[in-house]
């Protein structure tokens, strides 16, 4: 997981001002500490008015469907369809993560082309247990 936090605004227009200032590329890469396709990168930006460094951006994987009580019910009443017909239907998701959230339920793919809750013995255990 990226765990470093985004350049200063103020060091990226410092970075920016010393290139436009004519100071060389390899110079600014010593003297502020970045690579050469960060700067690259932050000129072609300030060229566009968006040199700020981006807020709320994702982490990994997003969590789309948080009601997973709706997903059940969902996948009860729509089992017949593909993944890539119940992300349509279901909408703003792909189809592969909409099969990774029906599968978090228990729910399997049998070959008849029908979802079904998978019942294991592990399962069974941990329903015991609740």
């Amino acid at each position: 997981m990226h765990t470093t936090k985004a350049y200063s605004l103020d060091l990226r227009k410092r970075v920016v001002q010393a290139v436009k200032s004519g100071l060389s590329k390899k110079r600014i890469v010593k003297q502020f500490q970045v690579s050469l396709s960060t700067i690259n990168l932050w000129c072609r930006l300030d060229k566009v008015n968006e040199l700020a460094p981006k807020t709320n951006w994702r982490k990994g994987h997003s969590q789309i469907i948080k009601d997973y009580v709706k997903l059940a019910k969902f996948v009860e009443e729509n089992n017949h369809l593909t993944h890539k017909e119940m992300a349509a239907k279901w909408g703003n998701i792909s189809a592969t993560r909409i099969g990774v959230h029906i599968r978090r339920l228990g729910y399997t793919k049998k070959k008849d082309l029908f979802y079904t809750k998978s019942v294991t013995k592990k399962s069974v255990q941990n329903i015991e247990k609740k």
